[in-house]
């Protein structure tokens, strides 16, 4: 299985990290690493980018899809870091 990497906004804590990891757990997704604002997991043909994305935005975090948003949420991370 080829591994997958998602930047994931608005995540703040440990429990955010939780939370991401139940939602990518619940989905039937192989979790291989959370950390703020990042998420990496063997990628499923059973689970659409659709599918993840409402998942993710259901617990009011979001995808990054831009270079730029990714840098500004790297930033806001070290900061809280």
């Amino acid at each position: 299985m080829e591994l997958r990497t998602i930047h994931i906004k608005n995540m703040c804590c440990k429990r955010c990290i939780e939370a991401v990891e139940a939602i990518l757990n619940d989905l039937g997704l192989d979790v291989k690493n959370v950390q703020l604002g990042v998420a990496v997991f063997s990628q499923s043909e059973t689970v659409s980018d659709d599918l993840l994305n409402s998942a993710i935005v259901r617990r009011g975090f979001e995808i990054i899809k831009s270079e730029d948003e990714r840098l500004t949420e790297e930033i806001k991370i070290g900061i809280i870091e």
